[in-house]
């Protein structure tokens, strides 16, 4: 049960980098040669992800994570699927809520494999797979 806390936690700690635009320590989530496959464009090691992050389009996003089922978990390596709804909306221009829709939200499964490093857990792998999307998508 800590362990799969544990692998919860680096999930959350993943999606609020991501949501506040934290990359640095978005990119110490994974191993030096970590994978972050978003849509079938996998990145491979900490300066392919960095820059990647660096040529993301300005946007407030915000993933909600669910679902966390862990089938597979020893001591040194696990593998999960988290389920995620995100929603996505222009960035503000000053305080308060950004005027959004928000039943264009998606719903995305990550799917990781995680190691455990002299620094703690980190994704060896994260590929997101989309499940339901709005017919309407940027």
């Amino acid at each position: 049960m800590l362990i799969e806390w544990q692998l919860t936690a680096l999930s959350q700690r993943f999606v609020y980098f991501l949501d506040n635009g934290e990359f640095d320590a978005l990119v110490n989530v994974f191993t030096p040669e970590g994978v972050f496959d978003r849509g079938g464009t996998p990145l491979r090691g900490h300066g392919a992800i960095r820059t990647a992050m660096d040529e993301r389009a300005p946007l407030t996003t915000r993933h909600l994570l669910t679902n966390f089922y862990y089938p597979e978990v020893t001591a040194d390596s696990a593998r999960g699927v988290v389920g995620s709804v995100v929603f996505h909306g222009p960035v503000p221009e000053g305080e308060g809520p950004v005027p959004y829709a928000t039943e264009q939200g998606r719903v995305l499964e990550f799917h990781d494999s995680y190691v455990h490093t002299s620094e703690g857990w980190r994704f060896e792998s994260r590929v997101v797979r989309p499940i339901l999307q709005p017919l309407i998508w940027p």
